[in-house]
């Protein structure tokens, strides 16, 4: 097996284009996952556990090997 990527769980260009100003150039996969299924009344709580969903949801698919290289870290946001 080759080396880990960085996958960034989120079609957000602005998101992409943010980590490769920093040096990181990710592999893109959309989590496909619908935020309108979480809800919560504190900012801060919904934030958190969209992007823990979306992570969790590219994790799954690329550790089942449905898609994407193996990953050292996968970012949801």
């Amino acid at each position: 097996m080759g080396k880990g990527q960085f996958i960034l769980g989120s079609k957000s260009k602005a998101r992409r284009l943010l980590l490769i100003s920093a040096g990181i150039h990710p592999v893109v996969i959309d989590s496909d996952f619908d935020e309108t299924s979480v809800e919560s009344d504190n900012p801060v709580e919904l934030v958190e556990t969209l992007a823990l969903c979306k992570a969790e949801s590219v994790a799954a698919r690329v550790w089942r090997g449905e898609e994407g290289p193996q990953p050292l870290l996968v970012l949801g946001c």
